[in-house]
């Protein structure tokens, strides 16, 4: 496995007016954007969280919190009210920073800084929350050096253990994380203490940025930095969690240049856990990257995993500024504030390895709508949303999750024809005779080679070629066919309706087939038809390799036998190749899902088979 690399494809969204795209983890739904003079609290946005039907935004220049009523299927915004300080009662809520809520709903926490007025102050202000709009009511307002509270010094992250008993606060100022108890279904607060840097044997917690709480609720997690020299080094510090009293026992810190941790870079902006736990990922600013660690969830301690850099295609997230995992924890999203773009990962359930997928950079009516992207949020529930805010032109960005069902096809989906997901075969009544199952694959290879397919023509017409390489992204598929007459009729039409998959079969006793990759119909691949139609021939073209890593296609009529042909060519990790070696004989056929069409190859010997490298002739 590689750990040090970068994606290998990308889809980059230009838009000039609000529309929905074809090629997309996530598509654009909505904007909204800061007015003045009348306030909607979106000028100077920095962090977004999500609950419910209501999208809360803090800006720190208009020294508010605004709330936003999202629509559950279109995820369209619609502004409800705006808190602000000073206004109806609102207390310490100058500049603040960050916003977090209670899982039962009942509550809503804001972390300020310079509040009241003076460098190293900072407050968390509570609100009550109520009704299907989520409108908030002041409740209390807790000071830095007030009343025996510690920690909360340039506060600029929050959070909220799932079990809602507890509330963290990383002190910026005081190089601490403050610890708050909460009685549900109260919204008021009591101190409880803090951990502080260089204090009861922790370390690497200066200048905390974030702070998680990991979701079995026993560890969390800061980023923050330790000083070499004079140089800063960004770290992530854990912490064990007494979930009956809330306090933290320092375990470890991860930094940067120890223990093969790579481009951990000061500031760290944020950290998270994956949603299953077994995963953490930070946003190193300084390092315009994204490091991962897997996770022990017994212990709670870090192993480093991989470094997705910012390089090649892989864009988005220059200033990397905060992160999300989506609902199924399938995906990873995060802001670049120097990119002004989201990028979107994919994330290995088991392993935690990170594919980069996508880049949003959206431009509606000439305005740059993610322009100093912030921060972003997910909503804890399955209905599909994605929202980022960004403080240069002041927006709330609404996206709507792709997923399998919903009658788009997604970059990562071989295909979509509306059929309810989660049940194998569910769409077999209403089957249109496309091949694609309700998982949004081209599912026509079958468990076992069948059809009567066009046959490769002379002896060694078919070449084969498979790479398993120690780096994912030099990974190759090679299937170069002569054979059978074949007319332009029998290819279909792959420019709109004729799906193409490679099903590739081995002698061993494993679940066959060992792999099955798509250059789907239709589509669009860097803004260009993926499938073109020539005067003698079908060419497939996808730079960008999604959604298997498929580069090149070719199908060209031609008669008599030894004329017609059959390419397909696939590199990068996306090709995800089957263990080598292979147990001979080995099949490859390449199917029409539409006209069910075949053209197969046997190879019964092989020039090489072993385990990094496949390559032989069919007989």
């Amino acid at each position: 496995m590689q750990l040090v690399r970068s994606g290998a494809r990308l889809a980059v969204l230009f838009l000039l007016v609000p529309m929905l795209a074809r090629a997309g983890g996530l598509e654009f739904a909505d904007f909204v954007q800061g007015t003045n003079p009348a306030s909607n609290g979106l000028r100077g946005a920095v962090d977004v969280a999500v609950k419910d039907e209501s999208v809360y935004v803090v800006s720190n220049q208009e020294d508010a919190i605004s709330v936003w009523q999202r629509d559950l299927d279109t995820q369209v915004l619609t502004f409800v009210e705006v808190e602000e300080d000073g206004v109806g009662g609102v207390d310490g809520l100058r500049n603040p920073n960050a916003v977090d809520y209670t899982s039962d709903g009942n509550c809503v926490y804001v972390a300020t800084e310079d509040n009241p007025p003076g460098p190293g102050t900072g407050t968390v202000v509570a609100f009550a929350r109520a009704g299907f709009l989520g409108t908030l009511s002041f409740v209390e307002v807790k000071e830095d050096d007030a009343g025996g509270i510690a920690g909360i010094g340039d506060a600029v992250g929050i959070t909220v253990s799932l079990d809602g008993k507890h509330i963290y606060v990383a002190g910026e100022d005081d190089d601490a994380i403050a610890i708050f108890s909460r009685t549900p279904p109260a919204c008021t607060l009591t101190f409880v203490g803090q951990v502080q840097n260089g204090v009861g044997g922790v370390q690497g917690l200066q200048r905390p940025t974030s702070v998680v709480v990991s979701p079995d609720g026993n560890h969390v997690y800061a980023s923050a930095r330790v000083t070499i020299g004079n140089n800063p080094v960004g770290t992530v510090v854990v912490f064990d969690r007494d979930t009956g009293t809330g306090a933290l026992t320092y375990l470890e810190h991860e930094q940067d240049g120890v223990a093969g941790v790579d481009r951990l870079f000061a500031p760290v902006s944020a950290v998270i856990v994956s949603g299953f736990g077994g995963h953490v990922y930070a946003a190193s600013q300084g390092g315009d990257a994204v490091v991962a660690f897997t996770r022990d969830v017994g212990t709670g301690l870090l192993t480093y995993l991989e470094t997705e850099r910012r390089m090649g295609l892989a864009k988005g997230f220059k200033g990397a500024s905060d992160l999300a995992t989506s609902t199924s924890d399938q995906y990873l999203y995060v802001t670049g504030r120097g990119d002004d773009g989201l990028a979107v990962f994919k994330r290995d359930l088991t392993t935690g390895v990170l594919d980069f997928l996508e880049l949003h950079e959206e431009v509606v009516s000439d305005v740059a709508v993610l322009g100093g992207a912030e921060a972003v949020a997910v909503p804890p529930d399955l209905t599909a949303g994605v929202f980022v805010v960004g403080s240069g032109p002041d927006t709330l960005v609404a996206y709507r999750e792709n997923r399998c069902g919903d009658g788009t096809t997604g970059i990562d989906e071989h295909c979509d024809d509306g059929c309810l997901t989660g049940v194998p075969n569910a769409c077999e009544p209403v089957d249109d005779g496309d091949g694609c199952s309700s998982l949004c694959r081209i599912d026509v290879c079958g468990p076992l080679v069948t059809g009567s397919c066009h046959a490769a023509t002379p002896l060694g017409g078919a070449s084969l070629q498979i790479k398993d390489q120690a780096e994912d992204r030099k990974d190759q598929l090679k299937w170069s066919w002569r054979g059978e007459m074949t007319t332009f009729g029998e290819f279909g039409d792959p420019v709109s309706v004729s799906n193409y998959v490679i099903c590739l079969y081995d002698g061993s006793g494993n679940p066959q087939p060992l792999m099955v990759r798509a250059a789907p119909a239709g589509g669009l691949c860097d803004d260009k038809p993926c499938w073109k139609a020539k005067p003698t021939s079908y060419r497939y073209g996808d730079k960008f390799l999604t959604p298997d890593g498929v580069k090149k296609a070719l199908l060209k009529p031609g008669a008599p036998d030894g004329k017609a042909k059959v390419q397909l060519q696939g590199f990068g990790i996306f090709v995800d190749p089957p263990a080598l070696p292979l147990t001979l004989p080995v099949t490859v056929q390449v199917k029409n899902a539409q006209n069910a069409e075949c053209w197969e190859a046997v190879y019964n010997t092989a020039d090489k088979n072993d385990p990094a490298q496949f390559k032989a002739k069919s007989d």
